[in-house]
């Protein structure tokens, strides 16, 4: 529901205090499954993106997914990171949309400034294996996107050295933030890659009297 000058919160509680008095206060109230840290929702804006080349299945019927919601796990870009960091990095950010283990399947993106080194990359692996674990242990699949042409060496890491058996997608060359949310469509076989499409939120709000528009 779509409401001016940020009345939404107040416009539901008489909605629900209405209800309840004709109900006789037996409507449950229920969590949302997927919930926005904003008031009012103005619309959204659809891309298509095909990702890189150097992708990695663990299995090509893993695909198509759809609405997956998108989290930026954000840690410093150094040679000396540690997977305890990585680690830590990613189940802040799985905290910052109430996401729990194993709930529902999202996808993780992840900017990535050092290189193809595999010991950098195995530590980046084991960060986000340790965050990620029950969640792939509970038959989600383990989505990865990556800005960085390092998809396909790291769907091979996590797959043999890690969580042999898992469900993994493992994808690069797709710039996304949060509150983004994404379908992975089926692998282009001549191309070797596979169709994003990527559906960004676009929050209003009033300030100071003036509304704007920002893209989240």
């Amino acid at each position: 529901m779509v409401t001016k000058n940020a009345i939404s919160i107040q416009f539901g509680r008489r909605v629900r205090e209405r209800a309840n008095g004709l109900a006789g206060g037996k409507i449950p109230l229920r969590p949302a499954e997927v919930r926005s840290r904003a008031t009012v929702i103005g619309a959204s804006q659809y891309t298509v993106q095909v990702s890189g080349n150097t992708i990695y299945l663990s299995h090509p019927d893993l695909l198509p997914l759809r609405n997956l919601q998108v989290v930026t796990p954000e840690f410093e870009q150094t040679e000396a990171i540690t997977s305890a960091e990585i680690k830590s990095s990613v189940e802040k950010a799985l905290q910052r949309f109430d996401i729990q283990d194993g709930d529902r399947a999202v996808a993780l993106a992840l900017r990535w400034e050092l290189g193809p080194s595999y010991p950098l990359i195995r530590t980046l692996a084991e960060g986000l294996v340790g965050a990620m674990k029950e969640h792939a242990d509970s038959g989600q699949p383990l989505v990865l996107v990556f800005d960085a042409d390092i998809a396909k060496l790291m769907g091979n890491i996590i797959e043999r050295e890690l969580l042999p058996g898992a469900g993994i997608i493992s994808i690069d060359g797709i710039d996304l933030k949060d509150f983004d949310f994404i379908d992975i469509g089926q692998e282009l076989p001549d191309a070797k890659a596979v169709p994003v499409v990527i559906k960004s939120l676009i929050f209003r709000h009033s300030e100071h009297g003036r509304g704007h528009t920002h893209h989240q």
